[in-house]
């Protein structure tokens, strides 16, 4: 018999996150045990979303006030109609050098360079910041 595979949407990733974080809020769970929750939840995730193949990024906006996992395709998806794909902001990496790419053009390159090579590479863009995780 043949079983389907369940697939996890963004939506279930954030509450997920989202419920852990309310529960250490409350006391109900210390530090370590939130975060290992938290990465448990996001390897389920990680396994069960996206094409195993496709690059992923962790995506932050200020300083981790929100925190989402992206596809090149699914962060334009979700964003497109935002100012995050603007050409006329100043744009730095982890160094603080700025950059003349923008967030489109950075998702592409560190997609077909070698993973293990610029896996501290970070784009930050205006209160965006950007690192690849697979």
């Amino acid at each position: 018999m043949a079983t389907t595979q369940q697939v996890y949407s963004l939506t279930d990733l954030y509450e997920s996150i989202n419920d852990i974080h309310h529960q250490h809020d409350e006391g109900k769970m210390n530090p370590q045990q939130a975060y290992s929750l938290a990465r448990l939840c996001c390897s389920e995730f990680l396994n069960h979303s996206f094409d195993s193949n496709a690059p992923l990024f962790l995506c932050q906006w200020n300083d981790g006030e929100i925190i989402q996992l992206h596809t090149k395709e699914s962060l334009y998806e979700q964003y497109k109609d935002t100012n995050l794909f603007d050409e006329d902001e100043e744009k730095q990496d982890l160094e603080g050098n700025t950059l003349a790419v923008g967030v489109l053009e950075w998702m592409e390159a560190m997609s077909y360079v070698n993973f293990t090579w610029q896996t501290h590479e970070s784009f930050t863009f205006d209160n965006f910041t950007m690192k690849r995780i697979r």
